[in-house]
């Protein structure tokens, strides 16, 4: 009989010690068939223990490998992930809703991001969506999921298909998007450089506002391009949704990076300032010379950790986020990550197998 490999314990409060680490730490189970154990989870966080949120992602990557789950309930503060199996293409619907009653927070894109990695290293296609919050402030929206995320990843050889089946603004909101995931061949890339840029848009979604406010936002983001010399392409869209909402989405695409930046409409404040704080966070990357934003660093580490050969990217921000993932990463394989940067300054991740 093949020899069981020794679990892998994780603490999980190292680091940022948040759903990050956690999400990480079962994607990379799933992936090395490697036994896990965390315990102390979100020990980083003003509320410890397993969330809805991460609930959804355990039941999906347990499908997905078949895996043997004891003590994952809401609440707990330590579980234990025995894949059975290697990656298996999923069909199905998970809905963060399913373990809670109420306003359950949760967003759908983060979970598809963490998921998309895995199931490209299935033998046959994936259909699966998730029901959760899909345009909030301060998370992956689905028009940043869809234009920077995505396409970053095919950049790698990784073929993911999004789908907004129901839009969900704001905390806790519910939404529903779904991917088609095909089996994929994942090759490394090298962006210490951008090069030249190859498209540059804004995404307006917008939900039981009124058209005035995209068209609102439409112009403020022409006057702003006006401003600095640049030709924002904008896409304004009206969603049919339950809850009233708006997000604007300023995002690049170079011949060697991607980055994005977001800002949703709340119940104080105008269309016109989330539109240049869209454009605020936007800039916060577009003015350096870093091939990736700093989120998007993170939605890629997955991939680039399974790519063949030696993956370069360029960040304006190390965040301890980055760091606790490529250190549970490290847990599981023989890989050389290597951040060059400190802690909120820019930094240039390496990743050679």
């Amino acid at each position: 009989m093949p020899t069981q490999p020794d679990p892998v314990t994780l603490n999980g409060s190292y680091g940022e010690g948040g759903g990050a680490l956690l999400r990480t730490a079962v994607a990379m189970s799933a992936l090395t068939q490697m036994p896990l154990t965390v315990h102390s989870v979100r020990g980083g966080l003003r509320k410890p223990g397993l969330t809805s949120e991460d609930m959804t992602f355990i039941d999906a990557l347990g499908d997905c490998t078949r895996a043997e789950v004891a003590g994952a309930g809401l609440g707990s503060e330590e579980f234990v992930f025995r894949p059975k199996s290697l990656p298996r293409a999923l069909i199905g619907s998970y809905d963060v809703k399913a373990h809670e009653k109420g306003k359950v927070p949760g967003n759908a894109q983060i979970l598809l991001t963490g998921m998309i990695p895995i199931l490209a290293r299935a033998s046959g296609y994936s259909e699966v969506s998730v029901m959760a919050e899909t345009h909030n402030e301060k998370t992956i929206g689905f028009d940043a999921f869809e234009r920077v995320t995505l396409p970053a990843m095919r950049r790698f050889g990784l073929y993911a298909f999004p789908r907004l089946v129901t839009s969900g603004f704001g905390f806790g909101a519910n939404g529903e998007v779904a991917v088609e995931v095909e089996p994929s061949a994942l090759n490394s890339v090298e962006w210490a450089e951008r090069g030249r840029m190859l498209r540059m848009g804004a995404a307006v979604s917008t939900g039981d506002v009124g058209e005035k406010v995209g068209e609102a936002a439409e112009a403020c983001l022409d006057e702003i391009g006006k401003s600095k010399g640049l030709e924002i392409e904008c896409d304004v869209v009206t969603l049919s949704s339950k809850t009233k909402g708006a997000t604007v989405t300023v995002w690049a695409e170079f011949e060697r990076g991607f980055g994005s930046g977001t800002a949703a409409l709340g119940k104080d404040g105008t269309i016109e300032e989330v539109a240049t704080l869209a454009f605020h966070r936007f800039a916060e990357w577009y003015e350096t010379d870093c091939t990736v934003d700093a989120f998007l660093v993170d939605q890629l580490l997955l991939v680039g950790v399974q790519a063949e050969g030696r993956t370069v990217l360029t960040t304006p921000v190390v965040t301890p986020r980055l760091m606790t993932m490529a250190w549970v990463v490290r847990q599981f394989m023989p890989i050389h990550i290597t951040v060059l940067g400190r802690e909120g300054d820019s930094g240039t991740v390496t990743i050679e197998r």
